[in-house]
């Protein structure tokens, strides 16, 4: 019949039933069949956990590969002067950002750095950033040039995972101008962003430019913005298809120094090439009109622009121009300490208006021969005169009278050995000696010797130029010290309001009007009748104020010429004009030596006469007519 037929015929034809019974067959069969519910099984557990158990995480990570949410960074408030010159501003800077979720291996940081002439190694290292979750984009560089974000943006659809970034970079327009004061920007170091990732507002990113020095610093807060958000829907090569939502940053509070910055160009032009400070303040609150230490340097090189020689350069330099001398130097303030004390004499009895000494040149004070700064001395000096002419003498007899404790509260008066307060981060205290500070310090007891070196502005005193500007501005004024400020409001960004800063009056010297009167009659006789300070004199503008020279080291250590490190130090500090001061000046140069001394006057002469022609256009005359500014 037909079926045996055929299996007759397979078997004679050698086919593969011919080597196995129909029972092997069948078992083999059912091999498979569980073989195929096995994997049906498999895969239904399979299907059943990616959308029951990971449905919900699975779901967002699918929309998170169509949906990209950027942050937008936020520009910085700006810095103005008292007169509204803008002085810092924000530019935009073009950052190449990577996505690591979005690589899809078409191309290679090799030839990303070929391409825009960078160091693979550089691009590498930024990519393997693990502070950052692997959504978010990490910047491989920063301030792109055009050339370079126009090769991107012309590959940009075979570069999936690269975007272009646009952030506002800090821009100090005046280059190396009130560079101590302004301050400078850098990225966000680790420990300051142990601190910042908790800001409630989430203002802050790991990559952000924040405040390091300076009122950058000091100002950090209300200079930095609210970022933004922008949510856009993409191609697979991350280019944008849709826009879904946009929030724009909101950029930080403008900052109103109480700085001028014509008085500013005025005071950095004359101190060109000397190496110490110059700061003018208004004598009548405490606001600073010019502040300049040098040498300076220009802080468009911290915001990512400088170069790695250049800031090297900044950190070697001998002259440490990173250091800002009107608060972050102190030495002693050799004869302008001879304003304290003269009121500390007067206060304790020690001296009167009438007490004369005779000065030969020098004078034996406990055993020691102790010399006048002129060798043929003073001759019969009273007390406007021994200022006036700075007579050492005079003051030599006057601390073995007072003793350091009266002179050591007159100071402190005045605010020497604490901090001022301005506004300013790194302000240091300085140091007024007294008989407990050094038993507490040293464990020596106090030697009247020293009160004969404290007594002219030596020995262990110590003062920043901020103080003694502070110091003289308190004598022009007629007693009220103010806290020194730079600030004179903050710009609210949102409504366009101006909040005034507070002018801060913190004491009152107890002295009397008369024992006032007649240290500022003899400060005024330094510059106006033969005296120390003569250069600065101003016929229209008269001055009252006091020279200084303070010894670094004996000179008798050296028999050629002194090497610069071991010069003297020269001060000078006025007021002006001296019946109603208007301005309060001081004039520090480190090492200045000899030469220090005569170019410390004639540059306050200068910036006197540059004032007095800005303040009073045209003269007394004009004044008189209505025409003062």
């Amino acid at each position: 019949n037909p079926g045996t037929s055929i299996v007759s015929y397979g078997a004679l034809s050698g086919g593969p039933f011919a080597r196995h019974s129909t029972s092997q067959i069948q078992r083999r069969i059912g091999w498979i069949a569980v073989a195929v519910r096995l994997m049906a099984l498999l895969l239904i557990v399979r299907l059943w956990s990616l959308q029951i158990l990971q449905g919900a995480a699975l779901r967002a990570r699918s929309e998170d590969s169509r949906i990209r949410s950027e942050r937008i960074r936020p520009p910085r408030g700006r810095i103005f002067d008292r007169n509204g010159t803008e002085l810092v501003t924000n530019r935009p800077s073009y950052n190449l950002l990577f996505f690591p979720d979005e690589l899809a291996g078409e191309w290679t940081f090799a030839q990303v750095a070929k391409l825009l002439n960078l160091l693979e190694n550089d691009l590498v290292a930024a990519a393997r950033d693990k502070s950052l979750p692997s959504f978010q984009g990490r910047i491989l560089a920063r301030d792109l040039t055009f050339s370079q974000v126009s090769k991107i943006e012309a590959r940009m659809a075979g570069l999936s995972g690269l975007s272009i970034e646009v952030e506002p970079k800090r821009s100090y327009r005046f280059g190396k101008m009130a560079a101590h004061v302004l301050g400078t920007v850098g990225i966000v170091s680790p420990s300051e962003w142990a601190e910042l990732k908790n800001d409630p507002a989430r203002r802050f990113s790991a990559s952000d430019f924040v405040g390091k020095t300076g009122i950058e610093k000091s100002f950090n807060d209300e200079l930095t913005g609210t970022p933004g958000f922008r949510t856009y829907e993409r191609d697979v090569r991350g280019r944008p298809v849709a826009w879904i939502d946009e929030m724009k940053p909101i950029p930080g509070q403008d900052i109103f120094l109480s700085l001028d910055f014509r008085l500013q160009t005025i005071v950095e032009e004359a101190f060109a090439g000397q190496i110490g400070a110059v700061i003018a303040m208004d004598p009548n609150n405490g606001e600073i009109l010019a502040f300049s230490s040098a040498p300076s340097f220009d802080p468009d090189l911290f915001t990512g622009g400088g170069s790695a020689r250049a800031l090297q350069s900044l950190l070697t330099d001998p002259r440490k121009p990173l250091m800002n001398r009107a608060i972050q130097s102190a030495h002693s303030p050799g004869s302008v300490f001879k304003v304290i004390s003269s009121l500390a004499g007067l206060q304790s009895g020690a001296i009167t208006a009438e007490t004369r000494v005779f000065c030969r040149g020098s004078v034996v004070v406990r055993g020691d021969r102790r010399h006048c700064h002129r060798s043929g001395g003073h001759g019969s000096v009273e007390l406007v005169e021994a200022l006036a002419k700075s007579c050492n003498v005079y003051y030599y007899l006057l601390g073995e009278k007072t003793g350091i404790e009266p002179l050591a509260k007159m100071a402190k008066a005045f605010g020497l050995g604490r901090i001022t307060g301005i506004e300013l981060p790194g302000e240091i205290s300085g140091l007024v000696p007294t008989p407990e500070w050094k038993r507490r310090v040293l464990g020596e007891p106090w030697w009247p010797g020293e009160t004969i070196s404290v007594v002219i502005g030596q020995g262990s005193l110590l003062t920043t130029p901020l103080q003694l500007v502070t110091l003289i501005a308190t004598i022009g004024n007629g007693g009220t010290r103010y806290r020194p400020t730079l600030i004179r409001g903050i710009r609210s960004p949102r409504s366009g309001e101006l909040t005034r800063h507070p002018v801060r009056a913190v004491a009152r010297l107890h002295v009397s009007p008369d024992q006032l009167a007649l240290v500022r009659r003899g400060l005024y006789a330094v510059i106006n009748e033969h005296g120390t300070g003569a250069a600065a004199k101003i016929e229209e503008f008269p001055a009252a104020g006091k020279t200084g020279t303070a010894q670094v080291i004996g000179k008798r250590k050296f028999s050629g010429e002194i090497p610069r490190r071991f010069r003297d130090h020269n001060w000078f500090v006025c007021y002006a004009p001296a019946d109603k001061p208007e301005i309060a000046l001081i004039i520090f140069i480190e090492n200045g030596g000899k030469e220090g001394s005569h170019v410390k006057t004639r540059i306050a002469g200068r910036i006197l006469r540059a004032f007095y022609e800005m303040r009073h256009p045209g003269g007394p005359e004009n004044e008189a007519r209505g025409g003062r500014s």
